[in-house]
């Protein structure tokens, strides 16, 4: 294994910290770049870019290649990934649309029970894959791979 000298780490400690780092990282540019009142509570909204469910997964399938190479266990991983990336950019965009076209066209009454969430922007999802890459990169360097 490539990390039999490191005793205290294991492949599948860096691959769990790896994705926990990538969403740590991502959740937290997006709450620097929209500038909250209070960043604890943007750190958790969903929504916006770059993409907190992307760049994890976009980690994790990087460093599966790397380590790994064209295995089921990537195709796997990427199927996956491409499964989050349509629907990041694709049914969460659209949701956050009609709920915000709903909730112009209810009554007061209903008006705070319809939710939007806003989805992602390719932009958004682009930055995901970004943070993802560069995280998993940067942890190879580090681990020498």
């Amino acid at each position: 294994m490539w990390c039999s000298q490191l005793t205290f780490l294991n492949e599948g400690f860096v691959l769990f910290l790896v994705i926990v780092v990538a969403f740590i990282v991502s959740q937290s540019s997006k709450a620097l770049l929209n500038k909250p009142k209070n960043f604890f509570d943007l750190f958790w909204h969903t929504g916006g870019g770059p993409s907190s469910h992307v760049a994890p997964l976009v980690a994790l399938l990087t460093m599966v290649f790397f380590w790994e190479g064209l295995t089921p266990f990537f195709v796997l991983v990427f199927a996956l990934t491409a499964i989050v990336l349509r629907d990041a950019v694709g049914v969460r965009f659209a949701e956050g649309v009609n709920a915000q076209i709903l909730k112009n066209h209810v009554t007061k009454k209903f008006k705070e029970k319809v939710i939007v969430a806003r989805g992602h922007t390719p932009q958004d999802v682009a930055w995901g894959v970004a943070i993802g890459f560069a995280v998993a990169t940067i942890f190879l360097i580090i681990l020498g791979v």
